[in-house]
């Protein structure tokens, strides 16, 4: 089973359409850190992920002193990253994981830094693919989490909402 790791803005984008608990049915092992887990402040997302860790169905890894020290030097090379950002690339990289991010400054450090990256887009068609959400649910989750302010590419997010309406 692939080891994915989470940043903040996934975690927040999949709570906020309350697609937590299909998110956590894909067939991936799913991590992220103690760093991105604080950024989390709505209660209500809090008390949907905290019973997900909870129950295993995501893991969080925490960091010692060196690592702490080494993710804080790549976070100041990196004008720009927040300490949790630099957490998720920084364990997707040590865990040869995919990194799930929405962030475009995290995207590219970490594809430069040669780990794989994906976004909700992927996740929406993993979803799809293993019959853990239908297509029409995906298009409708996927406007919700773009009219929530969401980043994303525009184009790519309208050939996916027509062509799963379609089907």
């Amino acid at each position: 089973m692939r080891i994915v790791v989470n940043d903040t803005n996934v975690l927040i984008d999949l709570a906020q359409v309350n697609l937590l608990d299909q998110f956590v049915k894909l067939n991936f092992d799913i991590r992220t850190t103690d760093l991105v887990i604080n950024e989390i402040t709505d209660p209500e997302q809090k008390a949907v992920i905290d019973i997900l860790i909870s129950h295993e169905y995501m893991v969080v890894a925490s960091f010692d002193a060196s690592e702490l020290t080494e993710i804080s030097a790549k976070r100041v090379a990196i004008n720009g990253l927040s300490m949790a950002d630099t957490s998720a690339w920084y364990y997707a990289k040590k865990e040869k994981a995919l990194l799930f991010t929405g962030d475009g400054l995290l995207r590219k450090t970490a594809q430069q830094d040669r780990v794989e990256v994906r976004g909700i887009l992927f996740i929406l068609e993993c979803m799809i693919e293993e019959n853990i959400i239908s297509p029409r649910t995906a298009a409708d989750k996927l406007t919700d989490i773009i009219n929530n302010g969401a980043w994303l590419p525009v184009g790519a997010c309208n050939e996916r909402i027509n062509r799963w309406r379609a089907l």
